[in-house]
């Protein structure tokens, strides 16, 4: 290996060490945990839910990729996965 190229893969491996370093306390707090979810949303099946922020969601539809609907409010956990009640489905809540 000549010594330009080792030069350049010390420059490339100092640089990645570097620059990976985390700022203190700064840990990001989602607002729900599971974040992202599949579920059945709305009578829809196979909706993808993003808790982007305390009252913002979005979802979309897995089988064409096009995003279903995206509000301020919540999510209903309703549900046998949620509640174990046979037969309700989660809802979005909320304009």
């Amino acid at each position: 290996m000549s010594k330009s190229l080792r030069a350049i893969a010390l420059a490339t491996i100092l640089l990645c060490c570097f620059s990976c370093q985390q700022d203190g306390n700064k840990i990001s707090q989602r607002p729900h945990s599971p974040w992202v979810f599949r579920s059945v949303l709305d009578s829809i099946p196979r909706v993808v839910t993003a808790a982007l922020h305390d009252d913002l969601y979005v979802a979309y539809k897995t089988q064409t990729g096009a995003i279903y609907k995206a509000w301020r409010g919540g999510v209903n956990f309703d549900g046998a996965v949620y509640t174990t009640a046979h037969g309700p489905q989660p809802s979005s809540l909320g304009d």
